[in-house]
């Protein structure tokens, strides 16, 4: 199995650093796509180099794409990404943002008729005034609505918990032990 991992300069490396050792720990390969083939440094100053950029992407290859929160997302969206997007989308590929990466789902009219989260309400409404998926909007850290799994920024360990058993990684059981373990410090079994 392979796993897309959007990269971009300033991006919260935070958010996705649960769910990324967890996939590699269980035999995913993790590709990371860039916007370009440039090398970026994340927000917490690790520099990456993708493996694939954008445009050179085969979006016939890509099954789940993560998408991490960065300033990027409240200053618009790359050119090209919101028509990948849509595309995997209609494709039923499974999309996992979180935090202001979820401005892309709402710029995009995705979360408009599914269940979704993000960091606030207002502010979501704020940074992407089109967005009319009020109706539809949780305030849980982490939603999961069929292909589409949203969450907070602060709900790195929900979004990864939700991403290991929608990808088949570790069953529901095993998902809440490591859940247990990571949120809330109880060991409740091996993981």
């Amino acid at each position: 199995m392979k796993v897309h991992c959007l990269i971009f300069e300033g991006f919260s490396d935070w958010e996705i650093a649960y769910i990324l050792p967890e996939l590699r720990n269980n035999s995913v390969e993790i590709v990371t796509l860039g916007l370009t083939n440039d090398s970026v440094k994340s927000m917490g100053g690790l520099t990456i180099t993708p493996d694939l950029s954008l445009k050179d992407v085969n979006e016939d290859e890509i099954e789940t794409i993560i998408i991490p929160g960065g300033t990027l997302w409240e200053e618009g969206q790359p050119e090209g990404f919101l028509s990948l997007i849509r595309k995997l989308h209609s494709n039923k590929k499974t999309i996992a943002a979180i935090c202001g990466a979820t401005f892309v789902l709402a710029r995009t009219g995705i979360i408009d008729t599914r269940k979704h989260t993000s960091n606030n309400l207002d502010y979501l409404k704020h940074v992407v005034p089109e967005y009319m998926g009020e109706k539809h909007y949780s305030q849980n850290l982490a939603v999961v609505d069929e292909n589409l799994i949203t969450a907070s920024g602060i709900g790195s360990i929900e979004f990864a918990q939700h991403l290991l058993v929608k990808l088949n990684v570790f069953d529901k059981e095993r998902a809440n032990r490591w859940f247990e373990l990571y949120k809330n410090g109880n060991w409740t079994g091996p993981i």
